[in-house]
């Protein structure tokens, strides 16, 4: 009640609102369209409500300081700063910059590349610009968290609201300045944030928490990308298109953009892989709404047409795997647990833990198969759970039926290799002096990347049951990792697990999120 009385919009959903009834705001599904088993149960953007009182609270503490002090510094028409923040730490900053610059190998970045933009792009703002509070408060956010520093996050909170501030007061008064780099790159920067210090669950695995305002930016500069800026407006877009995808993937909801109407990089093999997974959260999307049909044959028809669309797509992704050369290619090989760190040993020693480490030669390529293995794991899934459904039918052909034992054994397969690749994160290569011996050498970066795959596996192990296959262990070895990355790396959503009945009525957890 205290947020609302302080003039947020209602919390309640798209539909209860429209209707004006009463919202009992169960996420995904409230009460109400989970009755009538509607599918267009929206809710209101968490960054539109989260922003005003975040706001307010900072807006309200300058004023308060200003009146004190009587030295009110006037703001800029470059920065709309309402209020002064304390100078940057040097510290913090250094701190930021070895936790979110890519550290390659010798491989191409080419996917991430922005990240290595991050000094140059600070160097260049102005003091007190939307982009120059953007990082601050990442940087702040980071080192709170990471190493348990009060004042940090107080003054995280505090350019974060400035930061919020600024945005709104830019998308709104500068159509055109909306979709330059530095404003989409603010925007990747308070997602970011949002990441490592929001806990609330509704978000788990989003890369960002309005993404539709990230999209919308990233589509309104298509291909109108001029000559000079296209190379930093490639990188950022890139960013922006991988949460987008993501966040599509484990909301069962069509990306807000297309593919092809974006300027993004042609890169050999990648372009292909990035065009499967935007067919696979295309059809993600379809499979959902077709869940929700009443149980008929028009309805199964329907589902053993889109599982019949899903099989060729998974053979098409497995058939990439196989076209790849080896610059693209993720190696496997046995975990020596004895040459690890002591800190690493929680995570090798139990009743279940992946067997494997993965090489790969570069962040980029491990991106890329976590991917890959994340969308053929969702299929899968969503196959198996199809499979129970049209085997009701008498009529309508089954093309699952005789893939049932296939399709479990691969479902435990990714998951596996999707273990092994959070976990390769962390095992130290004593072939290699530049890797990490401390937890304080792990750069922050590997943490949030990691984000991509835990939703999918937490949720799949908790809702898929398999004969021959015992996941209970499996669940408790995800535990860790998740208290691991909340403990050490300070990832807040690392924490943030539910059961998924607290999700409501979706056939396809993964798609409740």
């Amino acid at each position: 009640m205290a947020i609302r009385s302080r003039g947020l919009p209602s919390a309640g959903c798209s539909r209860c609102r429209s209707k004006k009834i009463r919202c009992d705001e169960t996420k995904p599904i409230c009460g109400q369209c989970a009755k009538i088993r509607s599918v267009d149960c929206k809710y209101r953007d968490e960054f539109e409500r989260t922003w005003r009182w975040q706001t307010e609270l900072v807006v309200e503490k300058a004023k308060a300081k200003a009146l004190t002090t009587k030295n009110v510094a006037m703001p800029t028409a470059d920065t709309n700063c309402d209020m002064q923040l304390n100078p940057p730490n040097p510290h913090i900053l250094e701190r930021f910059f070895f936790d979110w610059v890519v550290k390659s190998d010798g491989g191409s970045e080419s996917i991430i590349s922005w990240f290595n933009s991050l000094p140059w792009m600070y160097a260049k703002s102005s003091v007190n610009s939307l982009l120059h509070n953007s990082i601050n408060a990442l940087a702040n956010a980071g080192y709170a968290q990471r190493f348990n520093c009060s004042k940090a996050l107080t003054e995280a909170a505090e350019w974060y609201g400035e930061s919020i501030h600024m945005l709104k007061n830019t998308l709104s008064s500068n159509v055109g300045l909306a979709s330059n780099q530095d404003v989409m790159a603010s925007i990747v920067l308070l997602c970011m944030y949002e990441l490592l210090i929001d806990e609330s669950v509704a978000l788990e695995g989003c890369w960002v928490s309005h993404l539709g305002g990230a999209t919308l930016l990233l589509k309104m500069q298509g291909q109108e990308t001029t000559e000079e800026s296209s190379a930093a407006l490639e990188e950022v877009s890139m960013v922006i298109y991988l949460q987008m995808i993501h966040n599509s993937l484990l909301t069962g909801q069509a990306p807000s953009v297309p593919v092809n109407e974006l300027k993004l990089r042609k890169l050999p093999h990648i372009d292909d892989h990035m065009e499967l997974i935007y067919k696979t959260a295309c059809l993600c999307a379809e499979w959902r709404t077709a869940l929700f049909l009443p149980q008929s044959e028009h309805g199964w028809k329907q589902l053993s047409i889109i599982a019949g669309k899903a099989m060729s797509l998974d053979k098409q992704l497995e058939e990439w795997s196989w076209s790849l050369p080896s610059s693209l290619r993720c190696t496997v090989e046995a975990i020596s647990i004895n040459s690890q760190p002591e800190w690493l040993k929680p995570l090798l020693i139990g009743t279940w833990t992946p067997l494997n480490t993965h090489n790969n030669p570069s962040l980029t390529v491990k991106i890329i198969w976590r991917f890959y293995w994340q969308v053929r794991l969702i299929l899968n899934q969503a196959l198996l759970f199809t499979n129970s459904i049209l085997e009701r039918s008498e009529t309508i052909i089954n093309p699952i039926s005789s893939h049932q034992k296939n399709i479990e054994s691969r479902i435990v397969s990714f998951v596996d290799r999707l273990c092994e690749s959070c976990l390769s994160t962390f095992v130290v290569d004593t072939t290699k002096h530049s890797r990490h011996y401390r937890t304080e050498d792990i750069p922050g970066i590997l943490g949030y990347l990691l984000m991509q795959g835990l939703p999918t596996i937490g949720l799949c192990l908790e809702q898929v049951v398999l004969v021959d296959f015992d996941l209970s262990s499996r669940k408790d070895w995800l535990a860790k990792m998740k208290r691991f990355l909340r403990n050490t790396l300070g990832v807040g959503k690392g924490a943030a697990a539910k059961e998924p009945s607290q999700y409501g009525k979706i056939p396809i957890q993964i798609w409740g999120l």
